[in-house]
């Protein structure tokens, strides 16, 4: 698997060496060793979840013997588990929004593009974060 990350690195790498980018070879090269650093860290992270649910047995034997049913009890572990992934989600999450500058824009009752019916402001939640995203040209 590992293999097949560096493969797919040193293709994106021959990608970018193409005549549109004008950065120079250190940015380039820099950007290129942070990718794959993400990408062998999340391949080698991703088993954490495997052995999140296979360690968690006692987990489940609690909630049964705290009144969940045998099939309801491993849906804590989901709980559990996905929790701690929205932590590190949430967390880059609200740092592009206060980052981009969007979370002003969002939380602004004064901001007419995104205003419609639908809550107290004026604006439905569902519009408001969809002003979050760049529309792209």
């Amino acid at each position: 698997m590992l293999v097949g990350v560096v493969i797919c690195s040193v293709a994106g790498r021959e990608r970018e060496r193409g005549p549109a980018l004008e950065r120079s070879s250190e940015l380039r090269l820099r950007g290129f060793l942070i990718g794959l650093a993400i990408c062998v860290a999340s391949g080698t992270l991703s088993c954490f979840m495997n052995l999140g649910f296979t360690s968690a047995a006692e987990v489940t034997r609690r909630a049964e013997a705290l009144g969940a049913s045998a099939t309801g009890a491993p849906n804590l572990l989901w709980l559990i588990i996905m929790s701690s992934g929205f932590v590190a989600n949430g967390i880059y999450c609200g740092y592009l929004l206060v980052k981009k500058g969007k979370l002003r824009k969002i939380s602004n009752p004064q901001n007419t593009s995104l205003s419609g019916p639908g809550s107290s402001d004026g604006t439905p939640v569902g519009r408001k974060f969809g002003g979050v995203w760049e529309r792209r040209k």
